[in-house]
């Protein structure tokens, strides 16, 4: 929901187009006509008396100003309490005065009808207090001077009133006349002098009038140069008597001048240059006897931290001509989500400060502050003679509002951009002459060639209209955008485009030279038209693109060569200093590279026929599975993209030569700079995103297979041209990935080529050379398959031999298995390409029999060492050399499980003997006889006779002095199971047990 569900236009804004020029009214003309001395007959004069010439419409559209009330206030105090009341109203062009002077002479003379204005509760007291204070005003007592008007309203020795019975010449005669006291005023208009103190007391005496005096620049600069200065001493001598001549009277007198005071400082509308000394000094000598009161007040009112207390009038006075309402009550829930979106959207770092006042915003509704600052600060204050102030804000809002509520935007806030220069109505109020009308054209047309047309249009309309008016004049900078004010003059809810998009939008905008005259310098943004770089930089762009082949695609490999590589980009095994980049023109003359035993990748600058790729990927004597080749593929928009990056490329060229001849183009230091700015801007915006466009310039990827180059497109978000690379080929599953890739795949595919790893070993250094040999295979480096290779091992899917086979992870006395332990024994350094390697089945033989020939017993003098390997499982630990008798077949399949664990044991015996049973474990049938032998060792030098005793089963014979050999003999068990059975050792002092275990099987 935007604004125009909110607000509704009155209906002469919509339907009535006349009435855009009845905001400019005449005050002698409106008097004139309310007096039935003026016939209108245009249609301008017919729309202005519609509005301005009856009290009830007059005041339906009027928004009471704190200055308005302050003057009604003085006059109703003079004209009622008979203090006497003069009035000054410094004011502008456009600034309220005229309006003023029209609400006094309606309220008094139809003080009824004050109540049809805004605010309700002041309309009403003031209308209240004139009714009950003076009545009805006669209009006797209502003397109108309008010195633009002249005539009755303003004679002049040049343009006299003829009454009849005599003529009168003066302002103080006209007075006269009107009060019916001609006689006492009638030797100084006839002299053309000011009246005396004592005239004038005479001639306000005992009346009630009011006299308002409008345009009395307009009134000196009708007449002859050679009288001017005469009248005007006689005019600022009887305006300086007026005070002490009307004291104590019931007599308003209010006078106009075309100045507006800031601060200190008197300024002087530029259409009274010639007099503005004059009217400097009359304010000056003026405002000490007169009441000094502002007719609008054009400034915010604010706090002392800068923050916006109360907008100023204009926008009041907007809203009450345009929609009707001076204070529009916005519903609650409309309220509070305007207000959400735009405390976020505005805590952007991309916004100014000022933006984060989102009250300010809101009492600016409808209008967005940067709108009213555009049209106050940087087109009326700029040029007030020919915009002026609340009238032309007026025209202009009511020809906006109409053409916004025709189109299909509907924005919360009304923008700069809705001052839309492509409407002919709209670009005559702004550039009345035409003076702009073929830049605004050209600018407008060059949008449609960027890629948001209508984004860039918003933002041609915003700067112009901002800055049109300085025309890049270097000393306004000051009052220039930077980027952060257009962002915040561009965005609206209501255009459904997200920041980025505006930001490109913007930069787009300033870099292209197809729309031109909007330059970026120092930061600022601004049109101008002292610009002619940017016809030079496409004109020459032109040239070098049609003529220029050969220089732009060298200039392309360069940029090019810098879109390789990125910072945390992955494009192992591809490297910069390995990457070639070749034209259509090298490859066509029989370039081909030198055949390369290391991975690399080709940039073809255009589209390749594939025989021609297939002999740059792998038309070499050996290496013919290590190169891949980038180009353009020949869709459309591939095709479109390389086109734009050659048409790009030749304006960095054309930049460039501008660049060395900007001294010779521009002699003038101040047009040099601003066109230097503007060729930065517009090289800039060739530059800008080129990265990226050339990565999807560049998409499709050529790749060894089989005999022939096959080719893929990339579709996947990278960094650089070799990680493109890179993520096609894994896409194809022609990269070797060794974190995922399948055993039986990769084993398979190596026994393809004759590399047959469940069979045989090979050399690890020969693997790596058939990978970068046979297209068959995957593309991998010697890091990526000593990577998989490992990850294999690791598993205990392959097995290693260097001075011995690697396989099973072997724990030393004291270690105990921890959870991050691999199953797989460690090497040291790593595998390396000497090494050999093969599936784990080839070697767990020998596996097997090297850790059975490292068992044994080490016979010292004092003690006996005993080393034998045990297999650790969940359930029970068997001896090795048990399991290689017993269950040889199975042995190297419960070596590869890795929940089983390989610990070699150590025992030392110090004194005595000890026993040995072989084989400790057995497998029988139920009710089988199992036979085993017992070896009774002795340790150092033992004599004493052993007696032996097992818990099941018959020993022969039963004791012995060691050494000596006993026959176990028992039955296995009826039931299928484990069990375990003790045999025991005893001599005087010393007891020996050892085990056997016997799994009963059916």
């Amino acid at each position: 929901m935007g604004l125009k569900a909110i607000l509704q236009p009155v209906k002469g804004v919509l339907e009535s187009p006349e009435l855009d020029q009845a905001v400019a009214p005449s005050l002698g003309k409106i008097y004139q006509y309310l007096m039935g001395r003026y016939r209108v007959e245009s249609p301008v004069d017919k729309a202005l008396m519609k509005v301005y010439a009856h009290p009830s419409s007059f005041f339906h559209e009027t928004y009471i100003t704190e200055g308005m009330k302050e003057i009604f206030d003085a006059v109703l105090s003079a004209l009622i309490k008979g203090e006497g009341g003069v009035i000054l109203l410094p004011s502008v062009f456009g600034g309220g005065k005229t309006h003023s002077l029209l609400a006094l002479i309606h309220g008094l003379l139809n003080p009824a009808d004050i109540a049809r204005a805004e605010p309700p509760e002041e309309a009403y007291t003031l209308s209240r207090k004139i009714s009950e204070g003076i009545g009805v005003l006669k209009r006797g007592e209502l003397i109108v001077i309008d010195g633009e008007f002249g005539g009755p309203l303003a004679p002049s020795p040049i343009d006299p009133l003829n009454t009849g019975t005599y003529t009168v010449k003066t302002i103080w005669g006209l007075i006269g006349y009107l009060l019916g006291r001609y006689e006492v005023v009638k030797r100084f208009d006839e002299k053309e002098v000011a009246p005396t103190l004592g005239a004038l007391i005479k001639l306000f005496e005992g009346k009630r009038v009011l006299i308002l005096v409008d345009e009395i620049a307009e009134y000196i600069l009708r007449l002859p140069r050679t009288a001017r200065e005469k009248i005007w001493e006689q005019i600022l001598r009887f305006l300086k008597a007026l005070p002490q001549a009307i004291q104590g009277k019931r007599v308003a007198f209010l006078l106009t001048i075309p100045v507006k005071v800031v601060g200190q400082k008197v300024e002087v509308e530029k259409l009274y240059d010639d007099m503005a000394d004059k009217l400097k000094n009359l304010y000056e000598v003026l405002r000490h006897q007169y009441v000094v009161i502002p007719p609008v007040r054009l400034e915010d009112r604010k706090s002392p931290e800068g923050r916006i207390l109360e907008e100023n009038e204009v926008v009041r006075i907007l809203r009450k001509r345009i929609f009707g309402t001076a204070s529009p009550t916005l519903p609650r829930r409309y309220l509070l989500q305007l207000r959400g979106h735009y405390e976020r959207i505005y805590s952007e770092g991309i916004f100014p400060a000022d933006a984060r006042d989102v009250d300010a915003l809101l009492k600016y509704y409808p209008f967005h502050p940067t709108f009213i600052d555009v049209i106050l600060r940087h087109v009326a204050e700029r040029n007030p003679e020919r915009y002026q102030k609340t009238r032309f804000a007026l025209s202009l809002s009511r020809k906006i509002v109409r053409r916004l509520w025709k189109s299909p935007i509907d924005p919360d806030f009304i923008h700069v951009w809705a001052i839309d220069l492509e409407d002919r109505d709209i670009r005559r109020i702004m550039d009345p002459e035409s003076a702009y009308t073929t830049y605004i054209t050209r600018m407008l047309n060059g949008c449609n060639s960027l890629s948001e047309p209508e984004l860039a249009r918003l933002m041609v309309k915003t700067v112009f209209t901002r800055t049109f008016l300085y025309d890049g004049l270097p000393f306004s900078e000051r009052v220039y955008p930077d980027k952060r004010e257009l962002y915040w003059a561009l965005y609206d809810q209501g255009l459904k485009v997200e920041l980025a998009r505006m930001r490109a939008a913007v930069e787009e905008v300033i870099e292209k030279p197809e729309v031109g005259y909007i330059v970026e310098q120092n930061n600022l943004v601004f049109f101008t038209r002292i610009l002619m770089i940017g016809e030079q930089v496409r004109r020459t762009a032109a040239e070098v693109y049609e003529r220029e082949e050969s220089r732009i695609l060298e200039r392309l490999r360069e940029m090019v060569r810098q879109r390789l590589t990125a910072p945390n980009a992955d494009y192992k095994p591809f490297s910069k200093d390995r990457t070639l980049i070749l034209t259509e023109e090298e490859v066509e003359g029989g370039l081909l590279p030198e055949e390369s035993n290391v991975h690399r990748v080709i940039i073809y600058l255009g589209t390749i026929e594939k025989q021609k790729a297939t002999n740059l990927v792998q038309g070499y004597g050996s290496y013919n599975n290590t190169t891949v080749l980038i180009d353009v593929p020949e869709d459309d928009a591939s095709q479109r993209n390389f086109r734009d990056l050659k048409k790009r490329t030749a304006t960095i060229i054309a930049c460039d030569r501008l660049q060395s001849q900007l001294e010779h183009m521009f002699p003038e230091e101040e047009v040099r700079n601003v066109n230097q700015a503007m060729l930065r801007n517009i090289k800039r915006g060739a530059t800008r995103n080129l990265g990226r466009l050339i990565i999807e310039t560049f998409r499709r990827v050529w790749y060894p297979e089989k005999g022939e180059a096959r080719h893929a497109t990339n579709t996947e978000p990278v960094k650089c041209l070799l990680a493109l690379a890179k993520a096609v080929l894994r896409k194809e599953q022609k990269l070797l990935n060794p974190d995922r890739v399948d055993l039986d795949v990769l084993l398979d595919a190596l026994s393809g080529v004759g590399y047959d790893l469940k069979r045989e070993p090979k050399q690890i250094s020969g693997i790596i050379s058939v990978f970068l040999m046979n297209p068959r295979l995957y593309m991998a480096d010697k890091r990526m398959i000593l990577k998989a290779l490992t990850r294999f091992y690791e598993t205990l899917d392959l097995a290693v031999f260097r001075d011995k086979v690697y396989w099973k992870r072997v724990y030393k006395p004291g270690k105990e298995p921890m959870p991050s332990d691999s199953p797989a024994e460690t090497i040291e350094r790593g595998l390396d390409e000497r090494d050999s390697i093969a599936f784990w089945k080839v070697y767990a033989e020998e596996f097997i029999d090297q850790l059975l020939k490292a068992e044994g017993e080490e016979i010292r003098p004092d003690r006996v060492i005993r080393r034998f390997y045990v297999l650790r499982s969940q359930l029970e630990t068997m001896k090795l050399r048990d399991l290689a008798i017993t269950s040889r077949e199975e042995l190297p399949i419960m070596l590869k499980d890795p929940r089983n664990t390989l610990h070699l044991m150590v025992e030392e015996i110090e004194i005595g003997f000890y026993l040995d049973v072989v084989p400790s474990t057995v497998e029988a049938k139920p009710k089988a006889s199992i036979e085993v032998d017992v070896n009774v060792k002795p340790v150092r030098e033992f004599k004493a006779e052993v007696l032996l005793y097992a818990d099941h089963g018959m020993l022969e014979p039963s004791s012995g002095v060691p050494p000596f050999k006993a026959r176990w003999r028992l039955t296995a068990e009826g039931e299928e199971g484990v069990y375990s059975y003790t045999i025991t050792g005893t001599s005087d002092v010393l007891q020996r047990d050892e085990k056997l275990t016997v799994k009963v099987v059916g």
